[in-house]
């Protein structure tokens, strides 16, 4: 009883309970795993799942245009291409315009892959949002993309993130 009341007495200058840093943190973490649990049987990480979304939404990119659209860095998404290419879902090749630079390609199995997890990643995903309305969903996305582009200001002088 005394420490409750000891307890009660402080004064926190922050609330986790409200705190919007806290549930960011825990919601990602709690989604990552579980991405990673549905990507697991097709040898696929989260963050190889959005370099393939890219790929799915316009085949034969550079890298290059792979690091801005996934706000990765270049070493990271060569490592990502690297575990892609091994996995035989995407090829490297020369970029005819600029020598310096790839061009990444799906390949046949990287292709056949998008019919097997986007319906797998989508009931996912529905199975963790059932309980939110779409309003408060693109309320969500709104306000995220918003938060991003006022930690990454060069992100929205180069309108990468759209906050509108």
């Amino acid at each position: 009883m005394a420490r409750a009341r000891s307890r009660a007495a402080l004064k926190h200058p922050y609330d986790l309970d409200t705190a919007i840093g806290f549930w960011l943190h825990l919601v990602h973490h709690k989604v990552r795993a579980t991405a990673e649990r549905e990507l697991a049987p097709f040898g696929v990480t989260p963050e190889q799942w959005a370099i393939l979304v890219r790929l799915w939404q316009s085949d034969e990119i550079s890298q290059a245009e792979l690091v801005g659209a996934t706000f990765r860095d270049k070493p990271s998404v060569s490592r990502l291409l690297d575990g892609l290419e091994a996995a035989g879902y995407v090829a490297r090749a020369r970029n005819p315009d600029d020598r310096r630079s790839h061009r990444i390609i799906l390949t046949a199995r990287g292709r056949a892959l998008e019919a097997k997890l986007v319906p797998r990643m989508r009931a996912f995903i529905g199975r963790w949002t059932r309980d939110v309305s779409p309003r408060d969903l693109e309320t969500t996305v709104r306000t995220l993309r918003a938060l991003y582009a006022a930690l990454d200001p060069a992100a929205a002088r180069e309108k990468v993130v759209d906050a509108t």
